[in-house]
């Protein structure tokens, strides 16, 4: 089954080349692409690493069709590659051969094993393909698609390009009553029947998928336990959401006041989501061995709640008091400035909290991972005290203003850093902050310019033309 062979009309490197090149002028603008062609002895780059802005100018041409191309090396190349900076993934399209994979997987060192995740479109008929294709997407944590005719080619390469852009992943962490890991195959079912027959997935190892709300389908007569293993798994928008299935740990709860004294709180304690009641008017503190995942404390007085996440194995203790504040400070051009604000934690049950900077953020007491949303992102660590106040104080960052010709609506531009990684967006005639450097500002016609940022200084250019 060649790429270059006859099939339904044309061959499929001619149905995978048009297909891939009018999903790469698609891509959104936050996206960075670059394509290579495996060969049997080396790996073409037909398009360089760009941005999706530049991606919508390039020519893709149809590479020689090999017969015996290596899959395995096309793919290192292209891991290599996604490794670099920020989270990417790779998408291998072939004719459905292992073309390689098979080799690379008995010799112990497959593709995609450790790195970004990988997925696979593969041209012909999905019960033709070679094992090696699925092993390789799920030691990647990513999707097999079969394309049963040419004129499938599109929609399922974009399905594809869609899972790999997501920035949502799941990780289920398996073990048995003895919290010893387990190697296992698992189905992720999507309610709305997108995925009609379930996605395989390794147990403790992520896979890349659109958030959502899921059902999870185990293999019976696994060694899992003790009790039932999670039935849906719901994705968050970004990150990684982790369920648990098997295996105890021990929590242990307390309660806190400003000055530290012990708070003699009482609390209700069940599992989630089977809301099992392991807990009932309990005296604080406590010591609890439960099954390894997600509880709820629910404080009876004062009425509040709390989560926990306990892993297989683990000896947590968990600390609870009146909420504190957070006051994150970030100087900008002309004096304080206000951006939107990430806080992620506490650390044994970690949820978002969204504000802004220079305003009050009302977080239950513990450690929180800190993120101003400017370009690019400030990060920092803060502990918010049982009761308290902590003021975080965040480098200054600089300020750019685009201007575009008067009466014409803002236009949009991406900022690139120097070695043309694209940080963010911003309009014309609109100020964002970043922090100080040196950026590229790219318009969506073409029009770049390099500008300086420094701190606390308002930096002002025009937009710049077309080439």
């Amino acid at each position: 089954m060649e790429m270059a062979g006859p099939w339904h009309g044309q061959t499929r490197l001619e149905a995978a080349t048009e297909a891939l090149g009018r999903e790469l002028a698609a891509l959104p603008l936050t996206a960075e692409a670059a394509v290579w062609a495996a060969g049997p002895d080396d790996a073409a780059q037909l398009i360089a690493p760009a941005t999706a802005q530049a991606l919508k100018r390039a020519r893709l041409v149809k590479p020689p069709a090999h017969g015996r191309p290596d899959l395995a090396l096309a793919m290192r190349r292209a891991l290599a590659w996604a490794a670099g900076g920020r989270p990417g993934a790779v998408v291998l399209i072939c004719s459905g051969q292992a073309g390689g994979l098979d080799q690379a997987i008995l010799a112990g060192d497959p593709p995609g094993a450790d790195g970004p995740f990988t997925h696979v479109v593969a041209m012909g008929p999905g019960k033709a393909l070679a094992p090696a294709l699925m092993r390789v997407t799920l030691l990647g944590g990513g999707k097999l698609l079969a394309v049963e005719a040419p004129n499938r080619a599109r929609l399922v390469l974009h399905r594809a390009a869609q899972a790999a852009l997501s920035p949502a992943s799941l990780l289920a962490v398996v073990h048995d009553a003895a919290n010893r890991p387990i190697e296992l195959t698992y189905k992720i079912m999507h309610p709305g029947g997108g995925e009609k027959f379930g996605r395989p997935a390794l147990a403790n190892r992520p896979a890349q998928l659109p958030p959502g709300s899921y059902a999870l389908v185990w293999p019976k007569d696994s060694a899992i336990g003790p009790g039932q293993p999670p039935q849906i798994a719901r994705v968050a928008s970004r990150g990684q959401t982790i369920v648990r299935a098997g295996g105890t740990g021990r929590l242990t709860l307390e309660a806190k006041g400003e000055n530290g004294q012990d708070l003699p709180w009482l609390v209700n304690v069940t599992s989630a989501p089977g809301g099992r009641l392991l807990a009932t008017n309990q005296a604080l503190p406590v010591t609890i061995q439960a099954a390894a995942g997600e509880m709820i404390i629910q404080v009876i007085k004062p009425p509040t709640s709390w989560r926990a996440d306990l892993a297989a194995g683990q000896a947590m203790t968990l600390t609870l008091g009146p909420w504190g504040r957070l006051r994150v400070n970030l100087p900008g051009p002309d004096g304080p400035w206000r951006a939107p604000l990430t806080a992620i934690g506490p650390a044994q049950a970690p949820r978002r909290w969204a504000g802004r900077t220079q305003s009050p953020l009302p977080l239950p007491p513990g450690d929180y991972e800190v993120i101003a949303q400017v370009i690019p992102p400030l990060r920092a660590k803060a502990a918010t005290p049982p009761g308290g106040e902590r003021i975080l104080e965040l480098p200054a960052v600089g300020g750019l203003l685009v201007f575009f010709e008067p009466g014409r609506e803002p236009r949009p531009y991406a900022v690139h850093d120097t070695e043309g990684r694209n940080l963010g967006r911003g309009h014309t005639g609109q100020t964002i902050a970043l922090q100080p450097g040196r950026y590229e500002i790219v318009m969506a016609h073409g029009g770049r310019a390099n500008v300086a940022i420094t701190a606390r200084q308002l930096t002002r250019i025009d937009a710049p033309s077309a080439p």
